[in-house]
């Protein structure tokens, strides 16, 4: 499977926050593919690194140990 990036354009990036790394393995293998620069944060480490250089896109588990996924977006959760 060829990336779907055109040579010589930037890739779009992602960060997965997740706590589950086998899930975050297979993420980042099939988005690479795909085309994207996909970088990885194990829990709430991943949202230092979200404070610390932008992306284009992240993809937040919602059930983290330490921290809701929905308060760190703002929402109220349960």
């Amino acid at each position: 499977m060829e990336p779907r990036t055109p040579a010589g354009e930037p890739k779009p990036t992602l960060l997965i926050v997740d706590d589950d790394q086998a899930l975050c393995a297979m993420l980042i293998e099939y988005l690479t593919l795909e085309g994207f620069a996909v970088g990885r944060g194990h829990r709430t480490l991943g949202l230092e690194q979200l404070a610390r250089a932008p992306v284009d896109l992240v993809i937040l588990d919602v059930m983290l140990p330490e921290l809701s996924g929905l308060k760190c977006c703002g929402a109220s959760a349960p």
